[in-house]
């Protein structure tokens, strides 16, 4: 009975929600059993389950056994594990445990009403899972399960990034290499920008390009690193840096780098934690943190950012090179602990304190580079790294619990002394991801995405935040839409009515929500596939061509590892076979399913596979490449066979494919065609069989739409003439006529 009045006496003292009895019997299940067959083992886990109360009950976090990786470093972490509590907390538990595996001893000495009461438990935990609403289960879903039995987000190819058409919006040109400057200002949301809190800031912005419709693209410092220097958001791993280590990034340090610039990083933190250290040193040449830093005081998780900002002022005015430098502050870092050391006043007070020594931290490095003469040498990018919630809504006073606008939204200042006619202010949606496209404009070079300084309608902003139970954002236009991972309870706000984000539209905006979800999800399936495609990988190539294989021996052969299946005349295969084998083969990037005529894409519906780039097809109907469209939104190659496509349907494939075939087609006609080449600009390689509909009206439309080849058969309607026409004009392209 120890263990059952060990439970129960955490679950009433430290579990403060209102699912604690289901939590509570969901740690009974596996605790339980645990002490009953092994003590020790049983005690390590209750240690487990204690850390999960607490980081739940104080930051309302789940634990994950990633984060025990954090005690490496234990100083960066001891002033908030302080202020929280931790330590304290800690102790007892520490003896309750130990008081318990003491008189828990030996084992296997537990008797018949031990175990018929773990098993009582254990049913009570399971109907439980099963029959109360998910939104109400995840506060007491334990994480030992969460870590074991929970799918991981499926890695797929990634989307890819269009490049800005619009002229550019912003006068800032530049002639010579200026020193680039990125600061990032720890825990400084938009919301309190103004002359109160950030005096300095506030002045700034009237001098410079501001924009206050800016976000973070997730939460935690080290998201805003990855979104900011390399382009792309983190995946949905909740684990730090370490899953990038192995990754190779391309961004704006090695941009820099190949136009003569020294690239450095400075923070007023450690680099060892984390391994940011590891991490940098593959991009910057230079590193710097509060070791190398002339200050003897130390508070919470670094030296006060005045230190920073002197010494990185004098090592960029000492530079004979162009360099490009980026800053990251840590004074207004959880606990806000003020230079001056004192912890008095309440959470929102001593966060407003630090925040207004960060903003004359800012204030003091704009004033050095003018002292020192290097200001017009300079380009400087402030930011916010993320926001800080406090309360604006309920129980959303940690960063990593939502994805409101006090978490997110962030403000970004351009300031570049002599290099503007006026400043401005831009009211354009932008996120930390635009500034690789912007840093490139800026310099003229090529670029995807989307460059700040250009005019981006109708596009979208995609937030992240994969800690707690999870949440996926959206915004595009006024609409914001969010939705929490474990329960998919969803959340639209019309901000431009509702900036405060209290009233929630999602029933009498449907539609709106879907096309936001389905997007968002596509978005970070993608990105996950981007890392999980720059990772050293086994890959399996397989082909059953012509063989007798059934549903359930091609389920037995399909692994995450298979990148090539060829199921050519298997004849024997179901819809439902090949739509299971999809689910086991998250990073199957070319499906050969040519002469399989009973087959329609239906087996796609369900589900979204961006991952898919390579795809072979006997029939596909209008509404099959509708779907086929939405599933599988990153195909490059597409090959049909004998399809009853009409235009309609024809229209809606794309919008990345480089190389098509079409055989078969009765239906498809000069105007079809060319429309569908219009939004699939990347086509360079088109193969036409049977198509008895084209014409050489379509040939003259291809003069506006250049190909590197062009095979054609059995079209009666295209003739020698016209194609003789075409090969005038592009006389190094293959054109072929059968």
């Amino acid at each position: 009975m120890v263990p059952l009045l060990f439970f129960l006496a955490v679950s009433l003292l430290l579990r403060k929600n209102r699912f604690s009895w289901f939590g509570w019997f969901q740690d009974l299940s596996l605790g339980l059993p645990l002490f009953g067959l092994f003590p020790p083992l049983g005690t390590l886990f209750h240690l487990y389950l204690l850390l999960d109360v607490f980081l739940f009950r104080e930051l309302h976090l789940r634990m994950r056994w990633a984060y025990l990786r954090h005690l490496r470093h234990p100083s960066s972490l001891y002033s908030s594990a302080k202020a929280l509590g931790l330590t304290q907390f800690l102790l007892l538990s520490g003896g309750l445990v130990a008081g318990t595996y003491a008189v828990s001893w030996p084992p296997f000495e537990m008797g018949w009403g031990y175990w018929s009461a773990t098993l009582g438990i254990v049913i009570a935990a399971y109907v439980g899972r099963c029959y109360i609403p998910k939104d109400q289960i995840y506060s007491g879903y334990n994480p030992f399960w969460l870590e074991l039995f929970s799918q991981r987000p499926i890695s797929q190819e990634p989307l890819l990034f269009s490049s800005s058409t619009e002229p550019r919006k912003v006068a800032l040109e530049i002639e010579d290499n200026p020193h680039v400057v990125f600061l990032f200002l720890e825990s400084f949301g938009a919301r309190d920008v103004g002359p109160e809190v950030t005096p300095r800031f506030f002045q700034r912005s009237q001098e410079g390009i501001y924009f206050p419709q800016f976000y973070s693209n997730g939460t935690l410092t080290y998201r805003a690193l990855l979104a900011g220097l390399f382009g792309l958001p983190p995946g949905s791993t909740a684990e730090g840096l370490t899953p990038y280590l192995g990754v190779d990034l391309e961004g704006i340090p090695q941009f820099l780098q190949s136009r003569g610039y020294k690239t450095a990083f400075h923070h007023s933190g450690s680099l060892d934690y984390d391994k940011q250290r590891e991490f940098l040193q593959k991009y910057f040449q230079e590193l710097v943190d509060q070791k190398n830093l002339p200050s003897s005081s130390r508070l919470g998780w670094g030296v006060p950012d005045e230190y920073l900002m002197r010494h990185s002022a004098q090592w960029l005015a000492e530079q004979k090179q162009p360099s490009f430098l980026t800053l990251f502050t840590i004074t207004n870092h959880h606990p806000w602990i003020a230079p001056n050391g004192s912890t008095k006043g309440s959470v929102r007070e001593r966060f407003l304190e630090t925040t207004r020594y960060t903003d004359s931290c800012l204030g003091l490095f704009i004033d050095l580079l003018r002292e020192k003469g290097i200001n017009q040498k300079t380009i400087l990018f402030v930011l916010g790294d993320h926001g800080q919630p406090m309360g604006e809504h309920e129980e959303n006073f940690h960063i990593s619990r939502f994805l409101y606008e006090e978490n997110v939204r962030v403000p970004l200042l351009i300031l570049a002394d002599g290099r503007l006619s006026a400043p401005q202010q831009m009211e354009a949606l932008g996120a930390q991801s635009d500034l690789l496209a912007t840093v490139k404009d800026l310099f003229g070079q090529p670029f995807h995405g989307h460059s700040l300084f250009r005019e981006n309608t109708n596009r979208s902003i995609f937030l992240q935040n994969p800690y707690t139970e999870g949440c996926i954002g959206c915004r595009r236009g006024n609409w914001k839409w969010i939705q929490k991972g474990f329960s998919k309870t969803e959340e639209l706000f019309d901000l431009s009515l509702d900036p405060g984000e209290m009233r929630n539209l999602l029933e009498e905006n449907r539609e709106i929500a879907g096309a936001l979800r389905q997007e968002t999800q596509q978005f970070f399936a993608s990105v996950d596939a981007f890392y999980f495609s720059r990772k050293k990988q086994r890959r399996i190539v397989l082909d059953f061509s012509n063989q007798l294989l059934f549903d359930e021996e091609l389920l037995q052969v399909a692994a995450p590892e298979v990148a090539s299946l060829t199921l050519t005349h298997c004849h024997l295969l179901t819809e439902k076979g090949i739509g299971a084998m999809l689910k086991q083969c998250p990073h199957l990037e070319t499906l050969n399913l040519s002469g399989l005529s009973h087959l329609t894409v239906s087996l796609f519906q369900g589900g979204v596979y961006p991952h898919l780039k390579h795809l072979e097809l006997s029939v596909l109907s209008d509404e099959g490449a509708s779907q086929l469209a939405q599933s599988c939104p990153s195909l490059i190659q597409l090959c049909i066979d004998g399809t009853p496509l009409t235009d309609r349907g024809f229209q809606t494939l794309g919008p990345n494919l480089m190389r098509c075939k079409i055989g078969g087609s009765s239906a498809i006609t000069d105007e079809g065609m060319l429309t569908f080449l219009q939004k699939n600009p990347r086509i360079n390689c088109l193969l036409l069989e049977g198509c008895h509909c084209l014409t050489d009206r379509f040939l003259s439309g291809l003069l506006y739409h250049p190909l590197n080849q062009l095979w054609v058969s059995r079209s009666p309607g295209i003739t020698a003439r016209g194609i003789a026409r075409l090969r005038e004009h592009f006389p190094c392209a293959r054109i072929t006529l059968m």
